[in-house]
Parts: C-alpha cells; sequence; structure tokens
C-alpha cells in the first residue's frame, strides 16, 4: 500500500473521531509482525506525526519531488491501453499534491504546475 493512501486513511480515522493512540494502536496491527512491529510497539509516547515519519522511511516511498520528475517523464508504454496511462497520471498527480500538502514539506509544488505537467504529459502520451 502506498504511504500516501495510509496516511490518509489515517487521517480520516482521527477526523471520524478515533484518538491517536487507537489510530496508532490499528496501525501497528495492520504491520506484518517484524522488527519494524515490534519496533513501534516499544515507543514510548509514539504521535501520529512520528508514526507517519516511520512509515515513509520503512514503506520507502517516494518524495514529492521523485514523484513530480516521474509525473513529467513518464510515458505510455506499449501495452499500456490510453484509460491504464490516463489513471496512472491521475494518481502521480494526485500523490504530488497530497505529498505537498503534509507537514515539513520543505517544497510545494503549486496545484497549477501540477495540473499544466499532468496535461502535458496526458498530450505527450
Amino acid at each position: 500500500m502506498p504511504y500516501s493512501n495510509l496516511c490518509k486513511q489515517v487521517d480520516e480515522g482521527l477526523q471520524e473521531g478515533f484518538t491517536e493512540s487507537e489510530v496508532i494502536r490499528t496501525v501497528i496491527k495492520i504491520i506484518k509482525p517484524c522488527s519494524f512491529r515490534d519496533m513501534l510497539i516499544n515507543i514510548c509516547d509514539l504521535i501520529v506525526d512520528e508514526l507517519k515519519r516511520f512509515l515513509r522511511a520503512h514503506i520507502r516511498d517516494k518524495n514529492r519531488t521523485e514523484l513530480f520528475q516521474e509525473l513529467s517523464n513518464t510515458k505510455q508504454q506499449d501495452r499500456e491501453s490510453p484509460q491504464q496511462f490516463f489513471y496512472k497520471i491521475m494518481c502521480l498527480k494526485q500523490r504530488v499534491l497530497f505529498e505537498s500538502q503534509q507537514p515539513g514539506a520543505e517544497f510545494i509544488y503549486d496545484k497549477r504546475l501540477v495540473q499544466c505537467t499532468f496535461l502535458h504529459t496526458l498530450k505527450q502520451g
């Protein structure tokens, strides 16, 4: 599961009124037993923002700059339908925008820039 999807679910849980500790316990429960899970269990006073940082490092998800570059340079593959290509770059666009809204973002991609890049990539195929 991409980091952005997991973060979205965490944020939705908080918006629905679950406490940070309930959300953290739930996330830890869904992680397969491993040393990463053991580490998270043993951290005292873990907060959601710290959990997100640990998850990003563990999942090794691309940062906003890597995602933007991928959006800029993606080409439709020979066996990829136009719809598959569209959904792929739409997902990249959404991930760039999501990452730009995260706390601590040192560089934020403007929505217009991301939209123009998306349209350019779509036209170039």
